[in-house]
Parts: C-alpha cells; sequence; structure tokens
C-alpha cells in the first residue's frame, strides 16, 4: 500500500501465485523513481505438497501496477526470503534455499531492476553440513554485496558468517565469529561504516545469558582474499574449491605444517568413506580424490593436534 504524506492511501496491490499458498512479505525497498520492490516466501501450493519459493515484485510508484515478478527455488528445495537491497542497476535478495537433502544454505540472487531477469545467484555452503540462513545484506557504495547470517556447526552451536561479494556475484571473503569461548552466536543485521568495513548485530550466548553483540570488520583485512577466515584466533579455517566437485577438489586449510593433518570423509551417515594424510606438506591447498564417489553430500574434517575444522562437499557426477 502507498500512503500520501497526510496519511491518505494512495494505491493497494495484491499479489497470490497461481498455487493459492500463503504468500508471505518479508521486506522492501524504494528506488530514486518512487517505484518499490518486495520480497517474501510463496509456495508452489497449499502445505502439505506445495514447496516454498523466493518472489520478488516490483511495482510502479504512480499506480502500484505490476511491473514485474521473479520467483527462485535455489537448487529446488524450500526457500525462505529474508531480506531486500538495491544496487546502481540490480537488486538483490537473500534468505535460506534447502539442498537435496534439505539442508539450508546462504542463498543470494541478483535481478535486473528494469526487467526482473535473474542475473546470477551464489550459494554459501555450512562448513559443518549443516544449516546456514542469510537474514540480511546491505550494498556498498562500490557495488559490492555484504551478506550476513547464522551458521550451524558440527557441535550444533551458532556462528556469524558474513560474506562479501562482488557485484558480479563472485564471493571475494567469508568470516566467521563464533561467540566468546565459542558458545551459541546469532546475526541479525549487517551494515557499514563510512570506509565500508561491515559491522554485524546479532545476540551471543556468554556466562549464563544471551546478550546482544556487535562486530566490526577491517574490509582491507580481507579485501581480494577469497577464503574463509576466522574471527577467533587460532581456530582452524578450511575452504574447499570447486565445490560442487567431480573427482577431485582443494583442500585449502590454515594450520601449521609442522604438525602432521589429516583429511577424513565422511557421508551423511556418519561413516568415514576416505581418508588422506597431509604429513609434511605446507600450509596451503592439497588435492583431495573423490573418484569413484557416489553423488551426494560429504563432509571433509581437517584434524591437527586436536584441533579441527569442517565444511560441506557436494559431490556431482
Amino acid at each position: 500500500m502507498k500512503y500520501s504524506t497526510d496519511g491518505v492511501e494512495q494505491w493497494a496491490s495484491f499479489y497470490n501465485y497461481s498455487g493459492n499458498g500463503p504468500d508471505k512479505a518479508v521486506d522492501i525497498v524504494v528506488d530514486a523513481e518512487g517505484d518499490a520492490y518486495v520480497t517474501g516466501t510463496s509456495p508452489t501450493a497449499p502445505a502439505p505438497s506445495g514447496i516454498n519459493q523466493f518472489a520478488t515484485v516490483k511495482y510502479a510508484n504512480d499506480s502500484g501496477t505490476q511491473i514485474w515478478v521473479s520467483r527462485d527455488t535455489g537448487t529446488g528445495g524450500p526457500s525462505e526470503a529474508g531480506a531486500i537491497a538495491l544496487g546502481a542497476s540490480a537488486v538483490y535478495v537473500i534468505g535460506a534455499s534447502a539442498d537435496s537433502a534439505l539442508v539450508d544454505d546462504y542463498e543470494t540472487i541478483a535481478y535486473d531492476k528494469s526487467s526482473g531477469s535473474k542475473l546470477w545467484a551464489a550459494r554459501f555452503i555450512d562448513p559443518a553440513g549443516k544449516d546456514a540462513v542469510a537474514v540480511d545484506l546491505a550494498v556498498l557504495p562500490s557495488g559490492k554485496i555484504l551478506v550476513t547470517g547464522t551458521s550451524i556447526d558440527s557441535a550444533n552451536k551458532g556462528g556469524i558468517v558474513t560474506l562479501r561479494y562482488t557485484d558480479a556475484g563472485v564471493q571475494e571473503w567469508a568470516a566467521l565469529y563464533s561467540g566468546p569461548n565459542g558458545d551459541d552466536a546469532m546475526a541479525v543485521a549487517v551494515a557499514f561504516d563510512s570506509h565500508s568495513n561491515p559491522i554485524v548485530l546479532g545476540s551471543s550466548f556468554d556466562s549464563g545469558y544471551y546478550g546482544f553483540l556487535i562486530i566490526k570488520y577491517d574490509s582491507a583485512a580481507f579485501c581480494d582474499v577469497a577464503e574463509f577466515k576466522s574471527a577467533v584466533p587460532g581456530r582452524p579455517v578450511m575452504r574447499l574449491a570447486p565445490n560442487p566437485a567431480r573427482n577431485w577438489t582443494n583442500v585449502e586449510q590454515s594450520l601449521s605444517s609442522a604438525v602432521p593433518a589429516s583429511i577424513c570423509l565422511l557421508g551423511v551417515d556418519g561413516r568415514v568413506v576416505r581418508t588422506q594424510q597431509l604429513d609434511g606438506q605446507a600450509s596451503g591447498p592439497a588435492r583431495l580424490d573423490l573418484t569413484g564417489l557416489a553423488p551426494g553430500i560429504y563432509v571433509v574434517r581437517l584434524e591437527s593436534g586436536g584441533r579441527s575444522a569442517t565444511q560441506k562437499l557436494v559431490v556431482q557426477q
């Protein structure tokens, strides 16, 4: 609905997908021309058969006429929209999108502002193979996009993962905050200062209570570094590339080469599928052989000196 400055209704528009499920709007932005962009969650049919999808709609400023509608469901699983933001020529939507195992991943989608055409989509997969839900985003003056949300670790504790993408959808870095003493932390919102340094708002468990949490990152420290960095000093981190993968993937890790390390590949049932030793290898990429593995979702666990890091891996045919 649009109101005048005196509170008089100018127009009202209604969106209902043909599946007639419970469509739910979650966020709105308005461009310089006054056109409105709304995003939300819209099922393909009423429960239990319907699958939730992102639905983003552009409305004309003067009449509320629907200009375009774009729907997206990520990789095909249920998707829940979280927020929307505007760039110079694109509109960006984030949220959670489930994979084939119904595990949520971050989903970030860019649409052309004029036509609603999908420009690109990017996913962030939880390192522990568990749920990751994007909750907010912000577009920097450079056109790059900040995304934040909550990612569950192997101990079922929440951590805050913040990403930065180029305006072409290339992930430049990912930063993890695990909370005091590794306890729960949950993201709420993201903003930035005059130097484009990300500032993340959330809550964290400490000393028996949940409290406000604000994290500020130095964007220069992450500049042009496409790796998964930990906001907790000394905590190992790992990145798999490519992911999804077919016959192999490179394991990039932060552990010192002075301590022997091992890689363990597990199926979703927890069964060990493959192991590989990294004795004597320098810190950096190591190739993990995936030949002979059935397509599906696996968990890669890196262990060294009593420390470990995990990440979900999707193996394709």
